[in-house]
């Protein structure tokens, strides 16, 4: 599994890089998250969760002995947190790709966005529609940005968002009456071919439920690094 990644994501959430490799669980306050929630993230046998940190010793309470398995599912934490939980995302996908296992799709219909990609990113989002535009978060990821039409029709975007210097991901999306025909593969190989050329760390972020981004990321090389699950709470502290 790739090194660049475990001493990424344990910068990130505030643990040694080795600890990677040795099973458990502990708690940490949130390094590289700003986030009014919990965030369960689970790698190999180790999960770490990042909270906020009037949250850590109360949730190190509330899991202790707790299995790995049980710290991935929703339910779990619905239970657990009761009127405190206002909402779980996920499980989520986080996939990591080796600069050699990159396979490259290209298509020469795929063009690169010249200077600021607001003008375009808003004709995509008038054309699927807010809520739909909402959920996928792509406003985030506008450091370079990627689009493929079919005629004059806007079908495909990838924006690459930066988690920090060295280090980001590819956001597809798909107009919902083109799916299907690789053009978010298309759009996100050059997103990821761009970056790595500038030697950045691909992360990769998706719920597991999508189906269709998780099957482009196996397509481009990605491999499993971590699940995890997301926790909005509705208190800044326990009570």
């Amino acid at each position: 599994m790739a090194e660049r990644d475990e001493r990424f994501w344990a910068n990130f959430l505030g643990i040694d890089a080795a600890n990677w490799h040795v099973p458990g669980v502990c708690v940490r306050a949130h390094v590289g998250l700003t986030y009014q929630g919990l965030w369960s993230f689970r790698h190999g046998d180790r999960v770490v969760v990042s909270a906020p940190q009037a949250w850590v010793a109360h949730v190190q309470g509330l899991i202790e002995g707790e299995s790995a398995e049980r710290l991935g599912e929703p339910a779990y934490w619905r239970g657990l947190l009761g009127q405190a939980c206002a909402r779980v995302i996920g499980p989520a996908y986080q996939g990591c790709l080796e600069p050699q296992q990159f396979r490259a799709v290209r298509d020469a219909n795929v063009k690169l966005v010249d200077g600021d990609p607001t003008t375009t990113l808003a004709e995509f989002r008038d054309a699927v529609g807010v809520a739909i535009w909402d959920e996928d978060g792509i406003d985030a990821a506008c450091a370079h940005v990627f689009v493929r039409r079919e005629g004059a029709q806007l079908v495909a975007v990838c924006g690459y968002r930066s988690w920090a210097e060295d280090a980001g991901d590819p956001c597809v999306f798909v107009h919902p009456q083109f799916r299907g025909r690789g053009y978010g593969t298309s759009v996100g190989s050059a997103s990821i071919e761009r970056a790595l050329a500038a030697g950045k760390t691909l992360l990769y972020q998706t719920l597991e439920s999508n189906v269709g981004a998780t099957a482009i990321a196996a397509k481009l090389g990605y491999q499993r690094f971590a699940q995890h699950v997301a926790v909005r709470l509705t208190t800044e502290r326990p009570s």
